[in-house]
């Protein structure tokens, strides 16, 4: 007791916890007496019945909704596998003699793996553009050091230094 006496700072803590502690349980009786008056008038009226099924009906009707979500999710989930979500592009100079990374190659896939690789490679006269098909990450064609490194930025690789590319990546 002597241990309160002189250190009053404790005991006026402690009684503010407790009134913080009492307001909060006054809340939660007053909010459930609250609830408790709703139903009792409602039972007195005679529709806790009618007020009962209207309750069931929302929940059925909740029920319906969220497997009508559920199905208009998949739908989506199912058209987005095919979508391009990835893509991946690396710059290079394809010859010594012409700077300015004009070259460059794209790599658009989905979630698999599965797209197509564009290669421009751009000349002082000319410039040609190559398409190559990719199934999970790879190519019937042979593919270039610059596409395999679009198809891995495109995939999210880690990165590796590469002088010869603009930006770094990891080759698959």
């Amino acid at each position: 007791m002597s241990f309160i006496i002189e250190n009053p700072i404790i005991l006026i803590i402690v009684l503010f916890i407790m009134v913080v502690w009492l307001v909060f349980l006054s809340i939660q009786l007053f909010t459930i007496y609250q609830r408790d008056r709703m139903v009792n008038e409602t039972a007195k009226r005679g529709n806790i019945t009618s007020l009962i099924n209207q309750c069931a009906r929302n929940i059925s009707l909740v029920d319906t909704k969220l497997e009508d979500t559920r199905l208009y999710q998949g739908q989506i989930r199912n058209q987005l596998q095919g979508a391009i979500q990835r893509v991946g592009v690396v710059r290079f100079d394809a010859f010594d003699d012409i700077g300015g990374k004009l070259s460059f190659v794209v790599a658009l896939l989905n979630e698999s793996g599965d797209g197509v690789v564009i290669s421009t490679i751009n000349g002082r006269q000319e410039s040609r553009s190559y398409a190559k098909p990719i199934k999970k990450r790879s190519s019937p064609h042979t593919l270039s050091q610059e596409e395999k490194g679009a198809i891995a930025r495109a995939m999210g690789a880690q990165c590796r230094s590469n002088k010869r590319f603009e930006g770094d990546y990891e080759e698959i």
